[in-house]
């Protein structure tokens, strides 16, 4: 399993499954503002390890989540058993 080491991959890859920030930081058990991790001039600011694993662990949790969702709706079925 890849984790991602950044806030900025974490955000990255929570845009792409469309997770917003605010609801990772609850599903993660942090502030919302530790998540957007900008400074007062619109900056990123380093995030501590443990809160950075916090919310990658909660981003791979939901990417699993979403994945076996649609995974139940679309169903990978072997080419040879198909025919």
């Amino acid at each position: 399993m890849q984790y991602p080491d950044s806030i900025s991959q974490i955000k990255e890859r929570a845009a792409n499954i469309r997770l917003r920030m605010n609801h990772l930081a609850d599903l993660a058990g942090v502030p919302p503002s530790t998540a957007h991790a900008k400074t007062p001039d619109g900056r990123e600011r380093d995030v501590r390890s443990s809160t950075l694993r916090k919310l990658a662990e909660a981003q791979v949790q939901e990417e699993l989540r979403l994945r076996d969702y649609l995974l139940t709706l679309h169903p990978i079925r072997n080419e040879e058993t198909a025919a």
